[in-house]
C-alpha cells in the first residue's frame, strides 16, 4: 500500500509536471510576448505609422490620377490647333472653336515666327478682372517667347510628355482662383521651330469638377475596397502658413474642419497646391489608442480563460486519478478476499490425501 500510494503521488506529480511545461509555459510566454509587443505598438506609435505610410501612397496616387486627367485634356486640346503656318484670321477661328467646345478652358494661344495669337472665352470678356487678366496674359507671352522662345522649346522637348503646366493666382468676382496653363509644342512640327501653344484651365473648372471628382473617386474606391471608416480629402494652397487655417480649394464631403493628418505638396502639373488627408469623424491616434487598448482586453480575457482551462484539466485529472486509484484499491481487497478461501480449500485437501 505503501509502495502503490508513493507510486500514484509521483504519477500525479508528473502530470502535473507535464501539465505545466507543455501547456502552462508557452501559454505564459505567449501571453508575455503578446503583451511585450502591445506595449512596444503602443510607446512606437506603431498603428499611427501604418495608417500614415496607407495614406502617403493613396495620396500619391490622387496626385497621379489629377495629373493624368490633366495632360489628357491638354493633348486632346493640343490635337486641334491650327498649323502655324495658316494666317493670323484662320488661327483665331480654330482656337475660338477650341474654346467653345472646351468651356473649362479660360484662354488658347498660338506663337510662331508671326507673332502670338491670343485668344480669351468671349462670353466672359465683359468681366474686369478677366479682360484685365486676358490683356496681362497676353502681353506676358508676347514678351517671355520672343526672348526665350527657342529656350523653352528645348525644355519642353525634354519633358516626357512635351507639356509644361504653370499654376497662376488670378481673381474671379470677389474671390482668388488658381488658372493652369499647359504650355506645348505641336507635334507635327521639327523641333527647330520655335512654335509655343498652350491652353489654360479655368479655375473654377479645376476647384468645382477636376478636383472634386478625382477626390471622391479615390474616396469612394477606398471604402468599397476596405471599408471601415470612411477617409476625407481635399486640396489647398501649399503656401499656408503655420497656424493659419486651412481653406480647402477643393474637398470630399465630410471634411469638416481642422487640419489633414498627412499632407503631400503636389510638385508636377499642379505645383504650389498641397494634398491632405484624414479620416471622418476621428483621428488616427485616437484608432490606435482604440486599437491598442481592444488588443489588450482581448489579451486579459485570453489569460483569463487559460488560466481556467488549467485549472479545470487540473481538477479533472485529480478526479480522474483519484477514481483509479479508488479502482485500484477495490481490485486489490477482492483478490485478497478471494485468495484466503482458496489456500484453505487446498490445505483441507493435501490433508485427506495425506490421512
Amino acid at each position: 500500500m505503501t509502495k502503490r500510494k508513493f507510486l500514484g503521488g509521483f504519477t500525479r506529480f508528473r502530470l502535473m509536471l507535464t501539465l505545466g511545461l507543455a501547456v502552462l509555459l508557452p501559454a505564459a510566454a505567449l501571453i508575455y510576448v503578446n503583451f511585450s509587443q502591445l506595449r512596444a505598438i503602443e510607446r512606437d506609435k506603431g498603428i499611427e505609422a501604418i495608417f500614415h505610410r496607407e495614406f502617403q501612397e493613396v495620396l500619391l496616387i490622387t496626385e497621379k490620377k489629377i495629373n493624368k486627367k490633366a495632360y489628357t485634356m491638354a493633348e486632346e486640346a493640343r490635337d486641334l490647333f491650327p498649323s502655324p503656318d495658316t494666317d493670323a484670321a484662320e488661327k483665331e477661328k480654330k482656337l475660338d472653336l477650341i474654346l467653345s467646345k472646351s468651356p473649362w478652358l479660360s484662354h488658347a494661344f498660338l506663337y510662331d515666327e508671326k507673332g502670338l495669337v491670343f485668344r480669351s472665352q468671349p462670353q466672359q470678356m465683359g468681366d474686369k478682372y478677366f479682360r484685365e487678366e486676358h490683356e496681362r496674359m497676353a502681353e506676358m507671352y508676347k514678351g517671355w517667347f520672343g526672348m526665350e522662345g527657342k529656350m523653352v522649346v528645348e525644355e519642353i522637348h525634354k519633358k516626357p510628355r512635351a507639356i509644361n503646366v504653370s499654376l497662376g493666382q488670378v481673381k474671379r468676382g470677389d474671390k482668388d482662383t488658381y488658372l493652369a496653363t499647359a504650355l506645348f509644342v505641336l507635334p507635327q512640327l521639327s523641333n527647330d521651330r520655335v512654335v509655343l501653344a498652350g491652353v489654360t484651365f479655368e479655375g473654377c473648372y479645376l476647384t468645382a469638377t477636376l478636383f472634386p471628382g478625382v477626390l471622391d473617386e479615390m474616396v469612394n474606391q477606398k471604402s468599397t475596397d476596405q471599408g471601415g471608416n470612411r477617409l476625407a480629402m481635399m486640396i489647398y494652397p501649399a503656401d499656408v502658413e503655420m497656424g493659419r487655417e486651412i481653406k480647402p480649394l477643393a474637398a470630399t464631403a465630410g471634411w469638416g474642419e481642422g487640419k489633414p493628418e498627412i499632407s503631400r505638396k503636389m510638385d508636377d502639373v499642379f505645383r504650389g497646391l498641397a494634398l491632405g488627408i484624414k479620416f471622418q469623424g476621428t483621428s488616427v491616434e485616437a484608432l490606435g489608442k482604440t486599437w491598442v487598448h481592444r488588443s489588450f482586453v482581448i489579451l486579459a480575457c485570453l489569460s483569463l480563460v487559460i488560466l481556467g482551462g488549467l485549472v479545470l484539466t487540473k481538477h479533472i485529472v485529480s478526479k480522474e486519478m483519484a477514481l483509479a486509484r479508488l479502482k485500484s484499491d477495490f481490485v486489490s481487497n477482492v483478490s485478497h478476499e478471494l485468495r484466503t478461501p482458496l489456500a484453505l480449500i487446498r490445505l483441507y485437501a493435501e490433508t485427506l490425501e495425506l490421512g
